[in-house]
């Protein structure tokens, strides 16, 4: 109840802030898999992601950029990891021109993603089909110039620390990387 009072409350705050502009629309479902179990902490599985790219190459498996590759023994691949909280309140901060691609869509869920070693703003939204996390950069100055995105589903398990994440690619046609939950 807490839950749905705290949702519906957050909610109106959103609308209040953005009466000026569109609304985008956060949407609750705890039947909604992806959204309601995203949160926590999540470490690379080498081995079954090393089985969805038919590769052994560390590259297709290292989601840092170039610069962070280099240095390999700050952050093996080994210790790769994925944070998602939940913080709502990031919609009232995306930029107004992405609010006609965001217009429509309903947002199961928004927040901070840890993602090489940096945090971002994210959002959760269905995307021909699939859930897709779509996360906000620095660009040109702009706190949130430039988007990112990846596809995203979770296998859950009878206990939630088995949990498997699946991360893909923007596109359909890239393999998927699997970590698994550690919080």
């Amino acid at each position: 109840m807490r839950i749905l009072l705290f949702t519906t409350l957050l909610f109106s705050f959103i609308h209040e802030s953005n009466a000026q502009n569109t609304v985008l629309k956060y949407t609750y479902s705890k039947e909604n898999v992806v959204a309601s179990k995203l949160i926590g902490t999540w470490k690379l599985d080498i081995a079954a992601s090393t089985l969805l790219t038919k590769s052994e190459d560390r590259d297709q498996l290292d989601l840092r950029d170039k610069k962070q590759k280099k240095d390999r023994d700050k952050q093996p691949i080994s210790e790769m990891q994925l944070e998602f909280t939940l913080d709502t309140t990031i919609l009232v901060t995306i930029p107004d021109e992405y609010n006609s691609i965001f217009e429509n869509k309903p947002i199961y869920a928004a927040g901070i993603v840890t993602l090489k070693d940096k945090k971002f703003p994210y959002i959760l939204v269905e995307h021909f089909g699939n859930m897709q996390v779509v996360w906000f950069r620095e660009r040109d100055g702009k706190a949130m110039g430039d988007t990112e995105s990846f596809i995203v589903t979770i296998a859950t398990a009878k206990d939630k620390v088995n949990d498997i994440l699946y991360m893909g690619g923007d596109f359909n046609n890239q393999p998927f990387k699997a970590f698994k939950r550690i919080k």
